[in-house]
C-alpha cells in the first residue's frame, strides 16, 4: 500500500488543529497545513510536536477569506507542495476541525481496495443551476463573511454587471457542476488539477464560494475522472455524500457535532467528520475510540 498526503487548511484553534493531526498521525500519512495569514498568535512548534509518525510541512501562508477565491489558491498551494514532496496514492482535503474517524488501518485498506476511485462530492443539477450566479458575475471585493459594507458593494457591482450585460458563462463550454470542497482524490486527479490552474483561473477567479464548484466542474468534464467518482452501494446515500465526510447541513451551517452525536459519528459509514470543536469533549471520545480499536486490532 502506498502512502497518504493530507492537506489540513487551518484559519485559527491549536487544539482543534492538533486533534484533526493527531486524527491522523501515522507513518504511512504526510501531513501538509497551511495556516492562514491572519491567524498572528499561532506557535508552529506546538503543532509540528503533535504527531509521533506523521512527517509535517507548512505551505507558505496567504490570507484565505471565506468565500473567496483565496480558498482555491490555498488548496492548489497544498496540493502542488504535496505533489513536489512525494508520491502518493491519495490526497485528503481537510479543515483544522475535521478528524478521521476510522482507524489508519482501515482507511489504508479501504483506499487500497478502492484505488482509482474518486471520493469528491457532487451535487445535482438542480442545485448547480441555483449556484450559477457565483461564476457567472464577478465578486471583486473578497473578505469578511459577515462585512455588511463588502456584501452590500458586491450587491450593487452584481447589479450593474447585469445592466450592462456581463455573463462569464456565455462562452463557456464546460458543464458547471459543484458541491463540497472536501476531497479524497488520486495522485493522477491532483495532477491534474495543477495542470488546469490556467483553466480555474480563468473560469473560477473572482468568484463567489467557488472552491465548491472548480473540482467538480473539472471531473463532470473529463469521463475519466468523473466515471471514477464514489458511488455508495444501493444508493444508501446521495452522490453529494461521495467524498467520505460526515456534514450535516441540517441542523447547521453546518452543524458543530457534540458528545451525544458520537455514537452516531462513529458507527458512520465515513472516514471524516466536519466539523468538531474544542468546546465539548467529543474530539478526545473520537481520539480515545480509535486508539481502543487500534490496541484491538493489533491483539488479533
Amino acid at each position: 500500500m502506498g502512502k497518504h498526503a493530507y492537506l489540513v487548511m487551518a484559519h485559527s484553534n491549536a487544539e482543534s488543529l492538533i486533534n484533526c493531526i493527531k486524527s491522523i498521525d501515522d507513518e504511512r500519512n504526510d501531513i501538509f497545513i497551511h495556516l492562514d495569514k491572519k491567524w498572528k498568535d499561532v506557535d508552529c512548534s506546538l503543532i509540528e510536536n503533535a504527531t509521533k509518525k506523521s512527517h509535517i510541512y507548512f505551505t507558505n501562508r496567504i490570507s484565505v477569506s471565506w468565500g473567496g477565491d483565496t480558498q482555491i489558491k490555498c488548496e492548489l498551494l497544498l496540493l502542488r507542495l504535496a505533489i513536489d514532496t512525494g508520491d502518493y496514492d491519495y490526497y485528503h482535503l481537510l479543515s483544522g476541525q475535521d478528524m478521521c474517524i476510522k482507524t489508519q488501518d482501515y482507511i489504508h485498506k479501504f483506499f487500497a481496495e478502492h484505488y482509482g476511485v474518486e471520493f469528491v462530492a457532487i451535487g445535482d443539477d438542480e442545485w448547480t443551476e441555483s449556484v450559477s450566479g457565483r461564476v457567472k458575475y464577478y465578486y471583486f471585493l473578497q473578505g469578511r463573511r459577515d462585512s455588511y459594507i463588502l456584501n452590500y458593494t458586491n450587491k450593487i457591482l452584481k447589479v450593474l454587471q447585469k445592466l450592462v450585460g456581463v455573463n462569464r458563462l456565455r462562452n463557456n463550454k464546460l458543464k458547471l457542476m459543484s458541491g463540497s470542497q472536501w476531497f479524497s482524490i488520486t495522485g493522477e486527479l491532483a495532477k491534474y488539477l495543477l495542470e488546469k490552474e490556467d483553466v480555474i483561473w480563468k473560469m473560477f477567479g473572482k468568484g463567489r464560494c467557488v472552491d465548491e464548484m472548480f473540482l467538480q466542474t473539472l471531473i463532470t468534464n473529463e469521463p475519466k475522472f468523473f466515471d471514477a467518482v464514489y458511488d455508495f452501494e444501493n444508493n444508501e446515500y446521495p452522490r453529494n455524500m461521495a467524498n467520505l465526510r460526515l456534514i450535516d447541513w441540517k441542523r447547521g451551517n453546518p452543524y458543530v457535532f457534540k458528545e451525544e452525536d458520537f455514537e452516531e459519528i462513529m458507527e458512520s459509514p465515513f472516514c471524516f467528520v466536519r466539523k468538531v470543536t474544542t468546546e465539548n469533549n467529543l474530539p478526545q471520545m473520537i481520539l480515545e475510540e480509535i486508539d481502543r480499536r487500534n490496541k484491538i486490532s493489533i491483539k488479533v
